[in-house]
């Protein structure tokens, strides 16, 4: 791994494509967090509710 840091500071690409891909990364993680959490947990506080109050269910929303 200390290895790493003295090969990008000499190789542009290298520290380019590094950092593509750890944004790459992160922006999935941060994807999952931002957009598909909230609809999720939307969803099962719906599910909680209709079984709280004996209402029929209805089908779930897909996020795939």
């Amino acid at each position: 791994m200390m290895e790493l840091i003295p090969y990008l500071k000499t190789h542009a690409w290298a520290t380019l494509a590094f950092v593509t891909v750890l944004g790459l990364v992160i922006g999935s993680f941060l994807n999952v967090v931002i957009y598909r959490l909230p609809k999720m947990l939307n969803n099962e506080w719906q599910c909680q509710c209709r079984e709280l109050l004996a209402l029929p269910e209805e089908p779930s929303e897909k996020l795939t």
